[in-house]
């Protein structure tokens, strides 16, 4: 069948994440979403990563191959393309003019950036809080257009309807175990190689922590610890990682995995271990216990620029080594909590206007609307 009948009178919508490579996002939760609920739409992922198309294809999901004939013929009629942080996530070099962009962003910002550093246009610009309208927007009002929408990707935080793709392996860890997440962000201060690779090895990262108190809170309260770092950081280079990595209650993400979806995994977490991650503010839509682990927070602050006070907005226990961490992992699990609810749900209602599992909807709905020209560029 020709490209031209399969696709019909439907609008042709392109999704990508992360420079092409991943299979992740934002734009992974619309784009099923998209998939099931809007036959209207001829969805597409376009992605220059070969993995992500063979997986993708097998899985018979639409997909195309960057720089390939059928995925130039997808890019020349694509009404609208959604990425998660710049038009490389897509196939850039065949963007048309067009075709609107839609930006999803890939989080709440903790740190201070602009996204008209990208110097590319966005013709709607998706947000999860009224606070990046005005004093904390994320660039000029009179280049892109910001929308209050949430972030597709905690609709399936919130709503056990939308597809998965947790492999059965993965799932079956999970199952009735108790879920420890440590997802820290990436600090380059902290994450030194002893070779000056900026890719950090995550030397400090595990110092002081104690593996044989860590495997016996596990064991006692039949837990699983799932480690997932940023990508910038390796996923071994140190003796307790390399340890980590063969412990049967330890499960660690490849960071670099084009599949290694944190969401998947978030969404059964049941304790989130962080230090200045913004993956903090989805979590609050659980309104689970967070433990920070701030060990540096005086030497970070003064050296990045935070668009909040830290305090005021991290609702949980803030720790200064691993040892008050694995404390307070234990008194969680034995007094089933941390105090801290109330708070939690002040910072979320913050941080997260829409509480719901309809943020796809409101994006789809958006884009839909949006002309078919575009006159705004940078």
């Amino acid at each position: 069948m020709s490209l031209e009948l399969e696709i019909g009178k439907r609008d042709v919508w392109i999704f990508g994440s992360r420079k092409g490579q991943f299979y992740d996002d934002n734009s992974k939760y619309l784009f099923q979403y998209i998939l099931k609920y809007k036959p209207e739409i001829y969805p597409v992922w376009v992605t220059k990563n070969p993995a992500v198309f063979e997986k993708l294809n097998y899985e018979n999901l639409p997909v195309a191959l960057a720089g390939t004939p059928r995925s130039d013929a997808i890019m020349s009629l694509a009404k609208c393309a959604f990425i998660n942080i710049i038009q490389l996530d897509v196939d850039k070099t065949k963007l048309k003019k067009e075709t609107q962009v839609v930006q999803l962003w890939h989080g709440t910002p903790m740190k201070f950036n602009d996204i008209s550093q990208f110097k590319e246009r966005y013709d709607l610009v998706s947000l999860a809080s009224t606070l990046f309208l005005n004093e904390q927007a994320l660039g000029p009002h009179h280049l892109f257009d910001f929308q209050v929408t949430g972030y597709p990707r905690n609709d399936f935080l919130l709503n056990d309807d939308l597809p998965s793709f947790v492999d059965k392996q993965t799932l079956e860890k999970l199952r009735n175990k108790k879920v420890i997440s440590f997802l820290p962000t990436y600090n380059e201060e902290k994450d030194e190689t002893k070779s000056g690779d900026k890719r950090g090895k995550s030397y400090a990262i595990w110092q002081g922590l104690d593996l044989t108190k860590l495997n016996q809170i596990l064991e006692q309260n039949n837990a699983i610890f799932v480690i997932k770092l940023h990508p910038l950081q390796s996923p071994s280079g140190c003796e307790v990682q390399q340890a980590l990595e063969h412990c049967n209650n330890v499960l660690i993400i490849d960071p670099l995995d084009p599949f290694a979806d944190v969401y998947q995994y978030l969404k059964y977490t049941d304790v989130m271990i962080t230090d200045y991650s913004s993956v903090l503010f989805d979590y609050l839509l659980l309104n689970k216990p967070v433990i920070f682990s701030c060990f540096d927070l005086d030497t970070f602050i003064l050296k990045r620029n935070l668009r909040f006070d830290y305090n005021q907005i991290t609702p949980g226990k803030k720790t200064s080594n691993w040892s008050e961490v694995l404390e307070q992992i234990q008194h969680i699990f034995e007094y089933g909590g941390d105090g801290f609810d109330k708070q939690r749900q002040e910072v979320c209602k913050t941080f997260n206007f829409y509480q719901d599992s309809q943020s796809c909807e409101r994006i789809y709905q958006l884009a839909k609307k949006l002309p078919i020209d575009s006159s705004k560029n940078l």
